[in-house]
């Protein structure tokens, strides 16, 4: 049953229950949000990138725990996470470039949903401050970007 009236719409079926509702006020300029320097940037093909967050996060049973991400000159680039419950696991990256360093966190669903998102065979993620948004695009293409906010580890 579709339900409809000025601010909210209501979609219900047997078994669950799909409310929207149209928010009063004014919204930010997009733009603001979208980091316009960077001081370090990772490449890689896509798929490698998604089989390494699926390898770390296999150890991470809660929603919210987050998946670190380091590259360096001098230690190169991987992933790790950590477990009370389940131990750690670390997975070495093999960008296909990478400068700056880094080393932040992401939410292991948000960074993973994004970049599966992304219609490209390679990636390219533009680093600002560790915690400053994180922009991800396509390496070859001008086929949009994504923003992720990256948490405290």
């Amino acid at each position: 049953v579709l339900t409809l009236d000025e601010t909210t719409s209501r979609l219900r079926c047997e078994d669950w229950t799909l409310v929207g509702r149209l928010m009063g006020g004014g919204f930010p300029d997009y733009r603001q949000v979208i980091p316009t320097k960077h001081s370090a940037t990772l490449t890689m093909p896509r798929e490698a990138l998604l089989s390494a967050l699926d390898s770390v996060s296999a150890t991470l049973t809660g929603a919210r725990d987050a998946i670190e991400l380091d590259f360096r000159g001098d230690t190169g680039a991987w992933l790790r996470a950590s477990s009370a419950d389940h131990g750690d696991a670390m997975v070495t990256l093999d960008p296909l470039d990478y400068t700056g360093e880094v080393h932040t966190g992401f939410a292991k669903h948000l960074i993973r949903e994004t970049i599966a998102a992304i219609p490209a065979s390679e990636v390219r993620l533009e680093f600002g401050n560790p915690l400053d948004p994180c922009v991800i695009k396509p390496a070859k293409a001008d086929g949009g970007l994504w923003i992720v906010m990256p948490v405290r580890l």
